[in-house]
């Protein structure tokens, strides 16, 4: 790596099968020395911002859906309230710093993160995550599922079928889930949040 004063050399290992551009411009964008005479400290963690994978369908599957009406659950589970909240939980648990985390035994992480839960009306922070983040993007994965070539073969059908039923998904959260598709592109974000 040239810098425009150094060469800096850098010796990796990684399977050839995992290396790949995004790989070598990280290690690059991590590498930052200014001037060799003073200490120079590399940074801990280059921020890379992380985008939603998340693609919306073109349009609600309603035919698709109405073909399989039997297997929905009656009971909805999202809401606005419900994500709204669960977003701006997760947003200050990453706005935390990780110092105030990483000497904490286990108990006392889940105790601080149900204790922030509560804030925002959930009984832990489990529960916000098991009531909102699980359910909106199993929702986003079916509608996927369901838009694409391969949604149509004999297999695939009975495959969502049987997983919406056994998910106890319901048809109202899916058009919620689509509606709002933006809101769980967000909490798709926070996926990794401190191990959870």
């Amino acid at each position: 790596v040239y810098n425009g004063s150094d060469i800096i050399e850098i010796v990796v290992q990684a399977p050839t099968a995992n290396w790949d551009d995004d790989i070598a411009n990280s290690i690059i964008s991590a590498v930052k020395i200014n001037k060799r005479a003073e200490n120079v400290e590399l940074p801990k963690e280059v921020a890379k911002e992380k985008k939603s994978k998340l693609v919306k369908p073109e349009s609600f599957p309603e035919e698709y859906f109405n073909s399989i009406e039997d297997v929905f659950s009656s009971e909805q589970l999202l809401s606005d309230s419900g994500i709204d909240n669960t977003i701006a939980l997760l947003k200050e648990v990453q706005s935390m710093e990780t110092a105030n985390m990483e000497g904490l035994d286990e108990v006392k992480k889940t105790a601080m993160l149900d204790s922030l839960a509560t804030n925002y009306g959930f009984k832990s922070f489990d529960a916000a995550v098991n009531e909102n983040l699980v359910p909106a993007l199993l929702n986003a994965s079916i509608l996927t599922m369901t838009t694409g070539k391969e949604s149509t073969k004999v297999g695939n059908y009975d495959f969502i079928k049987d997983f919406i039923n056994q998910n106890k998904v319901s048809l109202a959260d899916l058009k919620y889930t689509y509606d709002n598709w933006d809101k769980v592109k967000e909490l798709e974000l926070y996926t990794t949040i401190n191990g959870n």
